[in-house]
């Protein structure tokens, strides 16, 4: 998706900015909801035990890939990890 921002926008970055930004907020927010929600519509019904339920379910939303773009999210909106990677020792080449 962003290289066609990319290819579309190229003449206007403010708008590839804002297009950018749109694409990155789908992602993070498709990704823990294809990730709890596709689950358990392809598994097996559970028990009806009401302690079972919720474990499983617990289960489901708390998996992996969930786990994984929470921490994205927070890594990545912290004030901390951006100066380590913008002006430390994880800095991208120029």
């Amino acid at each position: 998706p962003f290289v066609f921002a990319q290819g579309f926008f190229r003449g206007d970055p403010e708008m590839l900015a804002c297009a950018v930004a749109y694409i990155s907020f789908y992602l993070v927010g498709w990704s823990p909801l294809f990730w709890t929600i596709g689950p358990a519509m392809l598994q097996q019904p559970v028990d009806t035990a009401p302690v079972r339920k919720f474990r499983a379910a617990r289960k489901r939303v708390v998996s992996p890939p969930v786990l994984a773009s929470l921490l994205g999210v927070a890594v990545g909106s912290s004030a901390a990890a951006y100066g380590v990677l913008h002006e430390g020792p994880l800095r991208p080449l120029s």
